[in-house]
């Protein structure tokens, strides 16, 4: 087919990788994969990586060395678009379903990253990482730093497995081949899902 679609997953990419190995060429009718997943200097499931990477860091490897363009997500960048309560009070102010769900889900995040400490001691703030690549998608000025680089994935078993290893030197040994989102724009975040949830 001549069209081309633009993936957004945001769990582990199983079933990506499983297509890419029965047919690579496949990689000619993908637009672009944007997918929430690992982390340059944040990560949450180990001391080195990011719950859906770790969880079939092999499958990602096989998607970040498929030529697919790539933008990666990480905890970095959704971390830095993380919501607040009041956000979630501005949401429920449009009275539609959508924006009560969303308020909701932000509500729900909040208390428990003020439970488990995840947000390194700031209150009332938790990021909500799947609406984040959609927003990307639809507007990539959502986020403030991308940088392309090399991106790997330890898949050893070892401590670091799972790690997405972003290369930030100016000469990186391997060629670059993924957008690495490391700072996002919560304002902006947080006006699109209004603009958007406000629609019933």
């Amino acid at each position: 087919a001549d069209s081309k679609v633009t993936l957004l997953p945001v769990g582990p990419m199983t079933n990506i990788a499983l297509a890419l190995k029965l047919d690579p060429t496949i990689v000619d009718n993908i637009e672009e994969i944007i997918f929430m997943g690992g982390g340059h200097a944040v990560f949450n499931r180990t001391s080195a990586a990011e719950s859906n990477i770790w969880l079939d860091p092999e499958a990602a490897e096989i998607v970040l060395q498929s030529g697919a363009k790539l933008t990666m997500l990480p905890l970095d960048a959704t971390h830095a678009a993380s919501l607040s309560l009041d956000d979630a009070k501005a949401l429920r102010g449009l009275h539609t379903p959508q924006a009560d769900f969303a308020a909701e889900m932000i509500e729900h995040r909040v208390e428990v990253h003020n439970a488990d400490g995840q947000m390194g001691g700031a209150k009332n703030l938790a990021p909500i990482h799947d609406a984040l690549v959609v927003c990307a998608a639809i507007d990539p000025s959502v986020l403030t730093d991308v940088r392309f680089m090399r991106v790997d994935v330890d898949c050893g078993g070892g401590y670091a497995d799972g790690q997405t290893l972003c290369d930030t030197r100016a000469l990186p040994t391997k060629p670059r081949n993924c957008h690495v989102a490391l700072d996002a724009d919560p304002q902006k975040f947080a006006s699109m899902l209004l603009k958007y949830f406000s629609k019933s």
